[in-house]
């Protein structure tokens, strides 16, 4: 087998984790301090709470979590949902 190594632009790289954060502010004041710095915005529905996704640089995900979904948020992601939807560990 040959290996052929491609470098990428950084914009074009795909990124396998992100990270997500709780705010004081608002949805809307998140997408707004967002687009003043170019990034690309926009609210993510995760079913049970919505996230703001900011793409810092357009290839690393950051999710912020606004004061009316922190709650809902809090009761989605325990343990006990987790095992649920991936199977509890052995």
């Amino acid at each position: 087998m040959t290996l052929k190594y491609q470098e990428i632009a950084a914009s074009e790289a795909v990124q396998t984790g992100h990270v997500s954060l709780e705010t004081p502010l608002a949805a809307a004041d998140v997408v707004a301090a967002a687009n003043a710095y170019g990034w690309t915005a926009r609210m993510g529905n995760r079913a049970a709470f919505s996230v703001v996704e900011v793409w810092y640089e357009d290839s690393h995900l950051i999710e912020f979590l606004d004061p009316e979904n922190q709650p809902k948020t809090r009761a989605f992601a325990t343990a006990a949902s987790f095992d649920q939807m991936f199977g509890a560990p052995e």
